[in-house]
């Protein structure tokens, strides 16, 4: 079994928002795909290909491979004066799928709920109100 990367570990310990802080300098940058700001780049334009807006890159899907099987985003990039880069990731979750009633349940709550009872036209009449 293949062992998972830093990005997905960090992931597992991650909560819907929470965000992972990466701290690189230019070989960590060589290691996640190149510089920050170009992965984060290659990443809107990786969106933008699913949507159909834009014609598939090979180039820019490499980039952006290491991230994405670690299901991380960036969506911050910060260079400092010395010669670092730090990176806001945000884990990439999907809504929960709305699961529909099968129409087998949906006939079986029908069946058990029984007929439905209407309000008595006269029930003012009992307390000597009229209408």
């Amino acid at each position: 079994m293949a062992r998972p990367n830093a990005a997905e570990e960090a992931t597992h310990a991650l909560t819907r928002d929470g965000r992972v802080l990466l701290v690189c300098n230019e070989e960590d940058e060589q290691v996640i795909g190149g510089k920050l700001e170009e992965v984060m780049e290659a990443q809107n334009w990786k969106e933008m290909e699913e949507s159909g807006d834009l014609p598939p890159d090979p180039e820019k899907d490499e980039m952006a491979q290491v991230l994405q099987q670690g299901k991380l985003r960036l969506v911050r990039v910060q260079r400092d004066e010395c010669g670092l880069t730090i990176g806001v990731c945000a884990g990439t979750y999907k809504p929960k799928a709305v699961k529909k009633a099968s129409a087998a349940k949906k006939a079986k709550e029908a069946k058990t709920a029984g007929p439905r009872r209407g309000r008595s036209r006269d029930r003012g009449a009992a307390s000597g109100v009229r209408r």
